[in-house]
């Protein structure tokens, strides 16, 4: 039941709607913003990251179409959700769809309440491969729209937690780049600890490497390198959680999404071989290209055992490699070119062999040195973590904050 004047109508028939030209342009040298999917970064279009511009003569060719400025742009292909607000006249690709919004609605509550309705679009999406969102369907989205005031005062309201987020997330980004930035000088001996240095080598003066630090190969390192049970999983817990290759989180194992194998193997595998200790390096090595490589480490947050499966190559190290270690050198340019290099491309997946990864070459400094680079770096990590845990709060916040102001379950007072 909505509020007294409230009233809940399909977007088509309160906004005009755009749907873009079907060419897309050839020659970018102009000066409207040329907008797609991946140029969806934040609240607003265009970024300062925009890239590619169109002129009007290139437009009348193509046949495109201008967005007005205040425009709510949304995703209606793919990644189904996606909104923003035009701050200046753009042109949308096809993967996009614009409405225009009329004196009666707040173009800043429209992009409020279109980022909430995800669920309903990703249900009324054509179930093709990609999902799809054709013109009707982008119009009969539903929007609950109270008085103008209202929608105004909403949406200052929740702009106030975007605000909040979007300054965690400069923190955040600012934070990763200065760990990449100093992974980049301690990892490779550029920068050391003035109880580890030590003269450039004669024979490195170039590259001004240590002379005290060792290339060597992984194999030399590693006392157990395995892939892990081949198994059609169930959903059900039946017995032992199994770590897979979308488990393998940005630094430790994640759990937001486990598969299930049983304690006694019916093909008669002994299980125990295959379980997990904590700290151990897991490493995707068939995957898709974009996953090649991954690496995190293994943190039983479910405290219970738990074993891999065979797209995992489980790793332990000696004394010559410290496993944090590896691990922030596995994030490293130098160690994604070396992996992307003994990478076989297949159909499905691609895949490595235990032979080439155990032939890679990393030069490593002494194990005390490489202890006290991963706790400088991991302390990054740990900031990192903090930051995106209140980031991770604010949006639970928002979320909110939105099922009940947007409802009008929640009012609000107007001057």
């Amino acid at each position: 039941m909505l509020p007294d004047r409230w009233k809940k109508q399909p977007i088509g028939e309160v906004c005009r709607s755009i749907v873009p030209g079907r060419n897309k342009p050839k020659v970018f040298n102009g000066d409207i913003p040329w907008i797609t999917t991946p140029e969806i970064t934040g609240k607003y279009i265009p970024s300062k990251d925009q890239v590619n511009y169109v002129s009007i003569e290139e437009l009348k060719r193509s046949g495109g179409k201008i967005i007005p400025e205040n425009s709510v742009v949304i995703s209606c292909v793919g990644n189904l959700g996606l909104v923003a607000i035009a701050t200046r006249e753009v042109v949308i690709n096809q993967q996009l769809h614009a409405f225009v919004c009329p004196p009666s609605l707040d173009h800043e509550y429209l992009a409020h309440f279109l980022s909430s309705q995800k669920q309903y679009m990703e249900s009324i999406a054509s179930q093709t491969t990609i999902p799809y969102l054709n013109k009707s369907n982008c119009e009969s989205i539903p929007i609950i729209l109270p008085p103008l005031p209202e929608q105004q005062k909403i949406a200052k309201i929740l702009s106030t937690w975007d605000e909040a987020i979007e300054k965690i997330e400069k923190l955040i980004k600012g934070k990763k780049k200065m760990k990449m930035n100093l992974s980049n000088l301690l990892l490779f001996g550029k920068l050391r600890f003035r109880e580890f240095r030590t003269s450039a080598s004669s024979s490195n003066k170039e590259r001004q490497l240590p002379n005290d630090w060792s290339e060597i190969p992984l194999g030399d390192c590693i006392v157990l390198l395995k892939s892990g049970l081949s198994r059609k999983l169930s959903n059900t817990d039946v017995g032992l959680p199994v770590i897979r290759a979308n488990n393998v989180g940005d630094k430790y194992t994640k759990f937001d999404d486990v598969k299930y194998w049983y304690n006694d193997d019916p093909q008669g595998a002994n299980t125990k071989q295959y379980i997990l200790d904590e700290g151990d390096l897991l490493i995707n090595f068939i995957n898709s290209d974009a996953g090649m490589g991954k690496v995190c480490l293994y943190k039983n947050y479910l405290n219970r055992d738990c074993i891999y499966t065979t797209n995992i190559l489980r790793m332990k190290t000696n004394k010559k490699l410290s496993s944090e270690y590896f691990f922030h050198l596995s994030k490293t340019a130098t160690y994604v070119d070396k992996i992307k290099k003994i990478t076989k491309p297949a159909v499905n997946q691609s895949s490595f062999t235990t032979v080439d990864f155990k032939a890679l070459r990393f030069l490593l400094p002494s194990f005390p040195e490489q202890q006290k680079i991963s706790k400088l770096l991991s302390q990054y990590d740990q900031e990192i973590s903090s930051l995106e845990e209140i980031r991770g709060k604010l949006v639970i916040q928002k979320q909110g904050l939105m099922q009940v102001l947007l409802t009008g379950k929640k009012r609000v007072k107007t001057s």
